[in-house]
């Protein structure tokens, strides 16, 4: 067991840890970008929409357009997939497209495999993360991550920066245990590692992150502002909240 502390706050025996991808291992804007560049594309092309509703078709994905940066309530890279798809139909019913979730779902997947083949250029990792995951594996802690992304996505993300094997699970939005914020993929993490829920805590980025601890009854959860959200924002919502993973320090419990 390892305590892990921050100069406001300190977790003591904890033997295995939960930690998300977007916004706090990688950077989510660089990847998340592109990708929404590349749904609307398909979307565009599928319904036949006139290029004039890119904009808005993006945005309802998450897109700042004119920055060109993800916007802090998301929904990608903040909520699950099923809530993206979700405001995708209400911005096509408010331009008089129908459609449906498995129909987006499919969408979803091709334009998933037209994005993996160039991927590589967009994963880029956040530095703090993969310094602070390398030290808690010389503590041999377990570590599962935890994503709304697709497990298979989260997998080559962390194998194009080179920490892969730092993972003893990944769990994806495919993974069909619910959205993170119920708990349910953390309870389930738990008990696939053989670890008890007072001695876990998450790491995100996310509002996600902070309910799906709450609900898994985990010893509490560390908020980081690498991802869509400020300092001030998270700090209001978790006191445990840091601006990045260097303010973390761990040690032997």
């Amino acid at each position: 067991m390892v305590n892990i502390s921050s100069a406001d706050f300190k977790f003591e025996n904890i033997d295995g840890l939960l930690i998300d991808k977007d916004g706090t291992v990688t950077d989510s804007h660089i990847y998340w970008c592109e990708h929404i560049r590349i749904r609307t594309s398909k979307i565009l092309e599928k319904y036949k929409i006139d290029s004039k509703f890119s904009n808005q078709i993006s945005e309802s994905m998450g897109l700042d357009v004119q920055k060109n940066r993800l916007l802090p309530q998301g929904p990608i890279a903040i909520k699950s997939r099923t809530e993206v798809i979700e405001n995708i139909m209400k911005c096509l019913n408010s331009i008089s497209i129908e459609t449906s979730q498995e129909e987006l779902n499919s969408l979803f997947i091709d334009a998933n495999n037209m994005f993996r083949s160039v991927s590589h250029d967009f994963i880029k990792p956040i530095n703090s993360a993969v310094k602070f995951i390398e030290k808690l594996k010389s503590f041999r802690i377990k570590i599962a991550l935890v994503t709304s992304d697709s497990r298979e996505n989260a997998y080559y993300a962390m194998k194009k920066i080179g920490i892969q094997d730092a993972f003893d699970l990944y769990l994806g939005g495919d993974s069909n245990l619910g959205n993170k914020k119920t708990g349910k993929p953390a309870i389930f993490a738990c008990k696939k590692l053989g670890l008890t829920p007072e001695n876990v805590i998450a790491i995100g980025d996310a509002e996600m992150d902070f309910n799906m601890a709450l609900n898994a009854g985990l010893k509490g959860s560390i908020l980081v502002s690498t991802g869509q959200n400020t300092f001030k924002e998270l700090k209001k919502l978790n006191f445990t909240s840091i601006k990045n993973l260097d303010y973390l320090s761990v040690t032997t419990g």
